[in-house]
This record gives structure tokens, C-alpha cells and sequence, in this order.
């Protein structure tokens, strides 16, 4: 799978410093994977500094996820 829109929900902040969760059956290492989240600087101005709190693959944990850069977009996982 890939990216969902409809996954991605902004629980609320500001830019640089948003807080977002994230839905998918995507594996970890592929949510993690560099430009996995590259649609949602346009969609909604994601930005390095902002956290994403995560339930991958079969849901059986939650990661947080730091953006630590953008074009493309990476995250690292904060566990």
C-alpha cells in the first residue's frame, strides 16, 4: 500500500509543530521509508518538527514519529 489521505488526521498545533495521527496496515518499515509522507507537505503543510503517532502493520503498537525533513519527507521512529 501507500499513503492515505484519509489516514492522516491533524490533532492540532502549529506549523513546525503539529501533532497528527496515522492509520494504516502499512508495515513500519515502509511507513518509515524516506518520501512515505511527501504527499502530505501539500496536503497539510507537514513540516520537520512535527509528530505523527503511528498504529502500523497489524496494530499490535503505536510508534511516534518525528519528521525530520521534508522534499522528500522522513520521519524517524521515536518508538
Amino acid at each position: 500500500m501507500a499513503y492515505s489521505k484519509d489516514n492522516l488526521r491533524l490533532v492540532g498545533g502549529f506549523t513546525g509543530n503539529n501533532l497528527f495521527t496515522y492509520e494504516t496496515d502499512d508495515a513500519l518499515a515502509t511507513v518509515v521509508a524516506s518520501g512515505y509522507f511527501t504527499p502530505a507537505e501539500g496536503e497539510y503543510n507537514l513540516n520537520a518538527g512535527d509528530i505523527i503517532i503511528a498504529k502500523t502493520g497489524d496494530n499490535t503498537a503505536i510508534d511516534l514519529l518525528l519528521v525530520n525533513g521534508v522534499s522528500p519527507a522522513t520521519v524517524v521512529n521515536g518508538t
